[in-house]
């Protein structure tokens, strides 16, 4: 129960910031 929550939680942190980090290196020059 928590415990998926939890993972859940952090995949999508990780997605969010992998994505981030990938739109913010294509806007570098």
């Amino acid at each position: 129960g928590a415990d998926m929550l939890l993972a859940g939680r952090k995949v999508i942190t990780f997605r969010c910031s992998h994505l981030l980090r990938k739109k913010i290196n294509s806007e570098l020059p």
